[in-house]
C-alpha cells in the first residue's frame, strides 16, 4: 500500500498544482459548470484553498506523517470535486472519480487509525 499512498500524494499534488499551472487545459465546460467555477474563481481565494490542500495532503502522503489528516482533507475536497463533476460535467468526471476510489481505499487501508474518532467520551 506504501506505492498506493505514494502515488495518490503525486497524483494530489500534480492536480493542485494544475489549478495555479493549468498543465491540462481547462475543457469546454457545460454553462452551469462555468458559472459555478467562474463563482469560485470570483471569491479571489478558493483556488488557492483547493490547491494548497491539494499539495499539503499529497506532501503529507509521500513523507507519510499524519497520513490520516491527508486522507481526511483529500476526501473533502475530492467529494466536491465529484459532485461537481457528476451534476454538472460528467463527461469529465475520470480523474476525479479515480481519485476518490483511491481515497476510499487508502481509508480503508488506514481503518484503524480513524477508530478514535467514533469512541464517545
Amino acid at each position: 500500500m506504501n506505492i498506493l499512498r505514494v502515488f495518490f500524494g503525486l497524483f494530489l499534488i500534480f492536480f493542485g498544482l494544475n489549478h495555479q499551472f493549468h498543465f491540462f487545459p481547462e475543457p469546454p465546460w457545460p454553462v452551469d459548470a462555468m458559472n459555478f467555477l467562474s463563482a469560485l474563481r470570483a471569491t479571489g481565494y478558493m483556488n488557492e484553498i483547493i490547491m494548497l490542500t491539494d499539495v499539503i495532503a499529497g506532501a503529507l502522503l509521500i513523507i507519510n506523517i499524519l497520513t490520516p489528516l491527508a486522507l481526511l482533507l483529500s476526501a473533502s475536497i475530492l467529494a466536491h470535486s465529484l459532485l461537481f463533476h457528476f451534476f454538472l460535467a460528467p463527461e469529465t468526471m475520470l480523474f476525479s472519480a479515480i481519485g476518490t476510489v483511491i481515497n476510499v481505499v487508502l481509508i480503508y487501508v488506514y481503518r484503524k487509525r480513524f477508530y478514535p474518532l467514533f469512541i464517545a467520551q
